[in-house]
């Protein structure tokens, strides 16, 4: 296509509605409740769920929290209430060998980079998720994160 890059954006823009909706709510309520509840230590998460959604891959989700955090007014993180957001999906997996993984994609926000104790922090509950959910955790920083939330495909769904 010869507008492939704008065409990509335009897609984002209407599939990232509904993300960047629920962000705009999120960093609302969290700005309400760090002024209610004032902690010296706090970590501002945005938790995204899929277990539907095709569309929302998490390549596409990625793409659009990021875009999100990264946009400023006036030189202020427009959602600077949030630290970061932890996306997870069972409807989208990469085969393993045998086995068959789900993602767990933190994205974190500016206020992350003074905070690097946070990061572990998220590292744990990805572990917990995976704990509660029965799964085995692998840790890490991928070396090509475009490859790898490119990776995952849609699972097909099997009506009840």
């Amino acid at each position: 296509m010869k507008d492939a890059e704008a065409i990509k954006q335009k897609l984002a823009d209407r599939i990232g509605r509904a993300i960047v909706s629920h962000l705009r709510k999120a960093n609302k309520q969290l700005t309400a409740h760090t002024a209610d509840c004032p902690r010296l230590n706090g970590v501002r998460l945005v938790v995204l769920i899929n277990e539907d959604h095709e569309v929302y891959d998490p390549a596409m989700a990625v793409f659009v929290i990021q875009r999100a955090l990264a946009r400023t007014k006036s030189d202020v993180p427009m959602y600077e209430s949030v630290d970061a957001v932890l996306y997870l999906t069972e409807r989208h997996a990469i085969r393993d060998g045998n086995d068959v993984a789900f993602p767990i994609i933190t994205v974190t926000g500016p206020a992350m980079k003074d905070s690097l104790w946070k990061e572990d922090l998220l590292d744990f509950v990805g572990w917990k998720w995976a704990q509660w959910t029965g799964a085995r955790y692998i840790a890490g920083i991928p070396t090509d994160a475009a490859i790898f939330v490119n990776s995952f495909m849609a699972i097909e769904h099997i009506p009840d």
